[in-house]
């Protein structure tokens, strides 16, 4: 029985009456000519719904939702057979710029294609830190256009597929494929021209493309894509622009971008070109957007290069934001509205000359995949601390700075906070300040800070110096001097101060700040975990351990990942702060070996701390190297 969806729908439409641009520019090679009829590939209403559902699932979606791209995402999926000099730059730099941040998925044809993506990245000085070259035939760049939609179907990861304008080549199936080699649902539509360059999504399911939707789409009823992209994929409205007048296939990927729930930006162009009158009616729609939570969009705008050279052909991949530039004097008003439109953000300038004049750039041949599991919450978050010495006595008054914003001493909480990394620092009076780093991914986060004193350090400037040395003495000849630590001054903890701390502290300062007394468990330390009122959580990766690698200088932080998700390993010293950072490909379980190089390590004890972004603090545990 395949499903059947009604012939009315409740997706509500936005856009201005336009007239339809096209342009009569020869298409880029290998693309020779327009599709001679896209009746060929419709069929009628009940006829579409069963080719669909006989290709793809015979399901509906449960729960349908779509994943907008400022959202966390956990790889990028591209395709590339490297050979030509200029474009190699322009791909080797976007995938520096993305493993940083997600996993990249490359697809391979053979063992020798693969080779020569290896090879192209040695010679470009790209590491392959975080790269998956996954068995899936390739044949188009532009995967963006002919690669699968991403939902969440009941929670999981699933694909969506459309046709796609281009005709002649290989990659009609990616998205089923795709969709095969990872085991996921999917569900096809092919019978439906979609590109992926043409679709914009919020994080409340509403839709912005221009009007190729359904210009490209004759022979079927409007109602009927509705239908679909609300039954399949949860779309609720749908906002509608009209394409540039220079733009073959009509992408709004090429003029407007949605930078998170609330700001748009938009192309512009000077008052003579043919595009200005398109541009102006698509800043008005979207000046005339209302948002789904009363708030108030910001719109910007950024001028194309030359009138022609689009900037906001760009990919959010998390922290980090790939921005096409042309070495032209707009480059600096582009990247600088990124940066004001963005903060927090890495905004990566990357030369697309060599492929503008294709009518594409980084977004058109990367395709966004999001966590294998949906992210229950996207916050806003509290991120809570709760500061004690190492003896486990409370202490009021800290003073901690959450990522720049210090809150007033006794302020333990940091309310209203997006997902992401941030970084902490927690200071207090005769205590050692702690730093550190914090991910909150989806659930409030309580950090528990031990503070330790610092032996000799009497007035509480974390320096021990004669002023030390003085502060003791004025203490133990019956004055009163301010500030005074006692607990620091107390060097032999004897609970009483006397010579025996002046001379304790004296050592102290002659030995470049070493405690002759107490060797060991002075360091400060934090451990943090999700906040009570939040969903208890399955164990994702056990114990860690140190192997012996196959040099002797050589150590394998080994460990087992027991559930998908998209994991951060952090080297983090005694003093707290973060060496090293080792991104897990997402979606791995089994075995996971880092390579250490003990020669290169400062420090033999590190703390590790694994996190997902699922599934946030997963395991945190001190390690020696040597062992």
């Amino acid at each position: 029985m395949f499903p059947r969806l009604s012939n009315t729908n409740n997706i509500k439409h936005t856009s201005l009456p336009q007239a339809v641009h096209m342009n009569d520019l020869p298409r880029p090679s290998g693309y020779q000519f327009y599709r001679l009829s896209v009746a060929l590939i419709v069929f009628m209403t009940s006829a579409c719904l069963v080719y669909a559902t006989e290709k793809g699932n015979t399901e509906i979606p449960v729960n349908p939702r779509t994943v907008p791209e400022y959202d966390t995402i956990a790889g990028v999926v591209m395709y590339w057979n490297p050979g030509s000099s200029s474009y190699d730059q322009i791909v080797t730099a976007v995938v520096n710029g993305i493993q940083s941040q997600a996993t990249v998925f490359l697809q391979t044809n053979n063992t020798g294609h693969q080779q020569n993506m290896i090879n192209t990245f040695t010679a470009h000085g790209v590491p392959m830190d975080n790269i998956v070259f996954i068995e899936v035939y390739g044949d188009r760049i532009w995967i963006r256009d002919h690669g699968p939609f991403s939902i969440y179907d009941d929670g999981e990861l699933a694909f969506v597929g459309f046709d796609d304008l281009a005709t002649g080549h290989a990659d009609q199936d990616l998205p089923e494929r795709l969709a095969n080699y990872w085991n996921l649902n999917y569900y096809d539509f092919s019978h439906i021209i979609f590109d992926g360059g043409n679709y914009l999504v919020d994080s409340h399911n509403q839709m912005f493309a221009t009007d190729r939707l359904y210009t490209n789409n004759p022979s079927i009823a409007t109602e009927e894509i509705d239908n679909i992209l609300e039954t399949y994929m949860g779309i609720t409205s749908i906002h509608t622009f009209s394409a540039l007048s220079n733009d073959y296939w009509g992408h709004l990927d090429m003029q407007v971008k949605l930078l998170n729930d609330t700001t748009f930006i938009i192309s512009t162009v000077d008052p003579w070109h043919d595009d200005y009158p398109i541009l102006q009616d698509n800043l008005a729609i979207l000046h005339s957007l209302e948002h789904p939570e009363d708030k108030t969009y910001q719109v910007a705008q950024i001028p194309k290069a030359q009138n022609w050279k689009t900037y906001i052909n760009s990919l959010i991949v998390n922290d980090a934001v790939l921005v096409p530039i042309y070495n032209d004097h707009r480059d600096v008003t582009a990247l600088s509205t990124y940066e004001a439109l963005m903060p927090g953000k890495t905004i990566i300038g990357i030369d697309c000359n060599a492929m503008i004049g294709w009518e594409g750039a980084i977004h058109c041949i990367t395709n966004q995949l999001p966590p294998f599991q949906a992210i229950d919450d996207q916050g806003p978050f509290t991120i809570s601390f709760s500061v004690s010495s190492t003896g486990g006595i409370p202490l009021d008054n800290a003073v901690i700075t959450l990522n720049g914003q210090q809150n007033t001493p006794g302020d333990y909480e940091f309310i209203d906070q997006e997902p992401g990394t941030y970084a902490f620092s927690v200071q207090h009076l005769c205590n050692a300040t702690y730093s550190g780093e914090i991910t909150v991914a989806n659930e409030n986060i309580n950090i528990d800070v031990f503070l330790a004193s610092v032996a000799g350090d009497a007035n509480g400037d974390e320096v021990v110096d004669v002023l030390d040395v003085a502060a003791i003495t004025n203490h133990f000849m019956g004055n009163v001097p301010e500030p005074f630590c006692f607990d620091n001054a107390d060097v032999n903890n004897d609970g009483a101060i006397d010579v025996l701390d002046v001379i304790g502290t004296v050592n102290i300062f002659m030995r470049g700040g070493q405690d002759p007394f107490i060797t060991t468990g002075t360091e400060s330390v934090s451990r943090y975990s999700p906040d009570s009122t939040t969903r208890n959580q399955k164990k994702a990766v056990d114990a860690i351990r140190i192997i012996d690698g196959p040099d002797p200088t050589i150590g394998l932080l080994s460990f087992n990942i027991l559930e998908q998700d998209d994991y951060v390993v952090t080297f983090i010293c005694p003093e707290g702060q973060t060496v090293r950072k080792v991104t897990i490909p997402a979606w791995f379980t089994g075995t996971y070996d880092i390579p250490v190089d003990r020669r290169s390590m400062q420090e033999s004890h590190y703390t590790i701390r694994i996190t997902g972004k699922s599934r946030m603090q997963v395991l945190e545990q001190n390690i020696d190297l040597e062992q």
